[in-house]
């Protein structure tokens, strides 16, 4: 073995053991848990990704469950995920009824400082009672203790070794140094201030929420936050974005008339990428407020001085880099580009080997694990894993979806009950066929529309959107399917329920 080759076995060796070592006694499997992947995060040895039923991972073309040994980390929703180094983190919720009122509330927080190998359970960074005070620099703040979980949400997380950032909705951004042991506040400038430093004084209330005539500051209510890999802070509310300056100070930029601003104040996440040597910080913006503001990306190389708008217009729900190549995960499409300007857009995927396909899907999240070159993007209808690194190509991709059913003889449909609103498709599988036809009937056997796959070849399912041959959408209520094909007829039962 030559010496380039002994330091590369030196580099890499530890990541494949620590990897065997978080692996052992998990049983994979080739299809994750749910077809929907709203957030996930890339690290050295695999990608993580939430689910309804606790945090997985992705390595090798197969899907391991994470298991903590805590029921409300493993058996309840992820709404974040993170992963740096030797860090992992990630954060539950529920949606519970509360006086007819469905209000979602933040449960736990995963933790592990050994990549994954070990976890720890970390309680809501909820404040005491009487935490009615900020000390800020020379200055005492008045804020308002947050002490029920209600509405107190994690949408994004950051990490630095055993320190982390979380973004909440009722608590705003807070910060742990101790691995969740205890946790502090993080003072971000109000809507009406473009600066916050602990040298000077400032008479407000910190509050997300009003009270008594203050407080209210959309900028306190916490969506994304971001360590990048120079070391600097950034937080994004509803109110705009904020980079730390100071080891306590943020500045706060806002979307305004010019072009050089970014285009929506409402900011969902935030991304680095390092490319020729050039750090670039992008922004995931959304229409907040104001009637001139939109959705679209943002992009700064100048600590936010100046932002370069770019995708106007489109929704985008995350981001991910490999080098030059950005990939954008959005509302109508997927978006690739090598300069952050021009763009391609991709809409519809198909698996050659499964003959399926996802059409007109919203594309949730995306990720790149760039050990194993792996891409990763999650829509409403399934995981699309490219079989090449080389996205801007023709890759060939595999569409990876929760089994509806191990029956391979007889025709399904799932979901099932189906709900056009929120599943958009009701899949109807049936045995590979050429020419295979799907008529919809109602109880009493009226034709409620007939369906031919966009396959010329073999396929093993055909889609429904729930709406009849002259378009209109469908009542709830018991429908009959029936495939044709050369050789057979299968016949179904499925339950459309709004």
């Amino acid at each position: 073995m030559n010496r380039a080759g002994f330091i590369v076995f030196l580099l890499v060796f530890p990541v494949l053991i620590q990897a065997q070592d978080f692996l052992t006694g998990i049983e994979g499997k080739p299809t994750p848990p749910v077809n929907a992947v709203s957030n996930m995060a890339a690290a050295d040895t695999g990608i993580y990704f939430g689910s309804g039923r606790g945090l997985n991972f992705f390595l090798n073309k197969s899907f391991f469950p994470v298991r903590t040994g805590f029921d409300d980390l493993d058996q309840k929703g992820v709404y974040s995920v993170a992963a740096s180094g030797n860090s992992r983190f990630f954060a539950t919720a529920e949606i519970r009824t509360i006086s007819d009122n469905k209000v979602t509330t933040g449960l736990a927080y995963g933790f592990s400082s050994d990549r994954g190998t070990t976890w720890k359970r970390v309680a809501l960074p909820l404040d005491a009672p009487d935490a009615d005070t900020i000390f800020f620099g020379q200055d005492t703040i008045d804020a308002l203790p947050v002490v029920v979980p209600q509405q107190f949400v994690t949408y994004d997380a950051a990490l630095s070794g055993d320190t982390i950032w979380v973004a909440t909705w009722a608590g705003g951004i807070r910060q742990s140094s101790d691995g969740g042991l205890t946790w502090k506040r993080v003072l971000v400038p109000p809507d009406n201030r473009s600066w916050l430093s602990p040298d000077s004084s400032y008479p407000f209330f910190y509050s997300p929420v009003p009270r008594g005539g203050r407080g209210g500051d959309y900028n306190f209510l916490g969506f994304s936050v971001h360590k990048t890999r120079s070391g600097t802070l950034w937080t994004g509310s509803a109110g705009g974005i904020n980079r730390r300056y100071q080891p306590e100070g943020f500045l706060h930029f806002v979307h305004g008339p010019d072009p050089s601003t970014i285009p929506g104040n409402w900011v969902t996440g935030i991304r680095s990428q390092v490319t020729g040597g050039t750090e670039r910080v992008w922004a995931i913006c959304w229409r907040a407020l104001s009637q001139t503001e939109d959705n679209g990306l943002a992009f700064t190389t100048d600590g936010g001085f100046t932002w370069t708008r770019t995708l106007m217009g489109e929704k985008i729900y995350d981001l991910a880099f490999s080098d030059s190549l950005v990939v954008a995960s959005g509302e109508n499409g997927v978006f690739l580009s090598v300069d952050g300007m021009q763009w391609q857009r991709r809409t519809q995927f198909s698996d050659p080997d499964k003959k399926e396909i996802i059409p007109y899907a919203e594309f949730l999240s995306v990720a790149f694990e760039p050990v194993h070159h792996q891409w990763m993007i999650g829509t409403t209808q399934g995981l699309l894993l490219p079989e090449s690194e080389d996205l801007l190509g023709t890759p060939t991709w595999s569409i990876s979806r929760r089994n509806a059913s191990e029956e391979k003889s007889a025709a399904f449909a799932y979901p099932n009950p189906f709900s056009p609103d929120d599943d958009r498709f009701c899949r109807i599988h049936f045995p590979e066929a050429t020419g295979a036809v799907v008529d919809i009937f109602s109880t009493d056997h009226q034709r409620v529309t007939t369906l031919r796959s966009a396959f010329s070849g073999p396929v093993r399912e055909i889609l429904w959107d729930g709406r009849d041959s002259g378009n209109r959408r469908v009542a709830n209520g018991v429908y009959l399917f029936r495939v044709s094909t050369d050789n057979d007829e299968l016949w179904g039962k499925l339950l459309i329920l709004e």
